[in-house]
Order: C-alpha cells, then sequence, then structure tokens
C-alpha cells in the first residue's frame, strides 16, 4: 500500500514538472530507476520498435558478436533486419541472461515465460512516471531517437534510416545500404548509448521528498 501511494505521489509530482514535455528530460526520467534497472531508453534496440522489443528472443543475439537480428517474420516488411549492439547493451543482456528465466523470451509475462509480457507493459511504466498517452508512448523513444540522431548531424540520413528499417522501394539500392552503413551503424549505436547515460548522469531530476503522517 505504502509503495502504491509512493508511485502516486511521483506521478503527481511529475506531472507538475515544468520541463517534463522536453524530450532530453524524458529520457532523464525514463533512464534512471532506483534499481539500475533494464529500460528502454538504457536500451538502444528499442529503437527497433517495441513490438520487436518485447517479442525479442535470445537465440536471435549474438553477444560475442555484438548483433542481434530479428527474423523477417517479426518485421513489418517481413525483411530479416539486424541490430548492432553497443557495449553498454551487451554488457545489460549479461545481467538479463543470469536472471536465467526458463523460456525463450528476454521479457516474458509476469505469469508465464511461454508468453512474451503485454504490450501494455510498456506504456504502463510511463503512466507511473507521470506522462500522459498524450505525452508519451512506448513508440515515442523510436521517434525520440530518429529526432536527435538526425539533429546531431554526426550521421548519414540513410544510416539513421537503416537503424529504423525503414524500407528502401528501390532492391539496388536497399542492398548496397545494407553494408555501405553498416559500419557507421555500429558506431551509432555506441554514441546512442554515451549520449543516454550522459543525459542520465547529469539529469536535474525533480524528487519528491516523503515524510511519514
Amino acid at each position: 500500500m505504502g509503495e502504491l501511494v509512493q508511485q502516486q505521489a511521483v506521478a503527481r509530482a511529475n506531472r507538475q514538472h515544468p520541463a517534463r514535455r522536453s524530450r532530453s528530460t524524458i529520457l532523464r526520467h525514463a533512464g534512471r530507476t532506483p534499481d539500475g534497472g533494464i529500460t528502454q531508453t538504457k536500451w538502444p534496440p528499442a529503437i527497433a520498435g517495441r513490438f520487436k522489443l518485447r517479442k525479442a528472443e535470445w537465440h536471435e543475439f549474438d553477444l560475442e558478436g555484438a548483433v542481434w537480428r530479428i527474423p523477417g517474420e517479426k518485421m513489418k516488411m517481413s525483411q530479416p533486419h539486424a541490430v548492432p549492439l553497443s557495449s553498454q547493451v551487451v554488457e545489460l543482456l549479461g545481467q538479463l541472461r543470469a536472471l536465467s528465466n526458463a523460456g525463450s523470451y528476454l521479457f516474458p509475462a509476469f505469469h508465464t515465460t511461454r508468453r512474451c509480457m503485454s504490450e501494455n507493459t510498456l506504456n504502463s511504466a510511463l503512466r507511473r512516471l507521470g506522462y500522459g498517452g498524450d505525452e508519451m508512448t512506448s513508440h515515442g523513444f523510436r521517434a525520440v531517437a530518429s529526432t536527435l540522431l538526425n539533429e546531431s548531424g554526426l550521421w548519414h540520413p540513410d544510416a539513421i534510416e537503416r537503424s529504423l528499417a525503414h524500407k528502401d522501394p528501390d532492391q539496388v539500392r536497399a542492398a548496397y545500404h545494407r553494408g555501405a552503413h553498416w559500419a557507421e551503424r555500429v558506431r551509432m549505436m555506441q554514441w546512442w548509448s554515451d549520449h543516454l547515460e550522459q543525459l542520465r548522469d547529469g539529469a536535474k531530476i525533480f524528487t519528491p521528498v516523503f515524510r511519514r503522517a
């Protein structure tokens, strides 16, 4: 009961925070958890989309090669997609693997490991942080990443589009870009993880003080 009251108080406090609509503020809040848990903002593969993240399975990951290979049947365009993994992500996956659930999903449902977590789980976490559905959704992290990567001016637009799994209608051009931008995408995902850590470590987060009644 006390935990529920605390969560509600945090939600009310965040709703009153004037900077809460800032992209950076959202990333700071969502990326900082009391126990250092794995969140979307800490985990760059979230750029691939919430559906792929929810249904991610261990056999798709090559931690030594630092790559996540998503099969075509899980992709909107039915084409397989590879996601580079930053050093931070590889470390987080190692921690997650150590929890050793019996199922194949990275994020199983609460009551069974035979299904992945509900599509509402990530959005529910955002609601508990105090963000309304008109401000931020789990899918919104993908849009935020796209905007910030483009605004940084550091990366070729085609490399960003490939990271977002946007399909080029020109098959020859698409085949070229799959190879041409891989090295840049590897550097970009490492930069994104580093950038998120900088936001987290330099964040000025409003934290309410709770007192016993």
